[in-house]
């Protein structure tokens, strides 16, 4: 296979295999707690919101009644505090997935917390390491082969 096609096939997995990232806050109120996530106006989007078990507390196709206040593609209100949520969108106009994990010390102070969001600088990380490792092996190929021809060429 060439170069060009393995770095292209590479790059696709890479870039969409994994779910992007988004900011998320998490404000409490006295008998309620509002999750939220910035707005984005997409078009064809499915989103979900989730417990730490992977129980869906509301979605595009309706909400939990019993806990949910409020859940669109970017509120989620409960009443009552979950220390973790998660949430991921897919929306067709952005191409890839966004996703975050929403978390929360349930100490219903009422000032806003910025939830756990973490940036994943391990993908990035093995995805230069992969491509070090792609262009180190093709160095090392190239001049093996060019090493090979020449001692052929040497020896007739």
């Amino acid at each position: 296979m060439p170069p060009l096609l393995i770095w292209i096939f590479g790059y696709c997995l890479i870039t969409h295999g994994c779910a992007q990232t988004i900011s998320c806050n998490v404000t409490q109120e006295a008998d309620q707690t509002c999750y939220s996530v910035p707005l984005y106006m997409g078009t064809d989007c499915q989103y979900s919101w989730s417990n730490k078990t992977g129980h869906v507390l509301a979605n595009q196709e309706g909400k939990m009644e019993n806990l949910v206040l409020n859940g669109s593609i970017h509120v989620l209100k409960t009443n009552k505090c979950l220390r973790e949520i998660h949430y991921i969108r897919d929306c067709i106009s952005e191409g890839i997935p966004r996703e975050v994990k929403c978390s929360t010390n349930c100490s219903g102070n009422g000032s806003p917390y910025q939830g756990d969001n973490p940036n994943y600088y391990w993908i990035i990380i093995i995805a230069v390491l992969l491509m070090l490792v792609g262009i180190v092996i093709y160095i090392v190929r190239k001049f093996h082969c060019y090493r090979t021809v020449a001692r052929d060429e040497e020896q007739q």
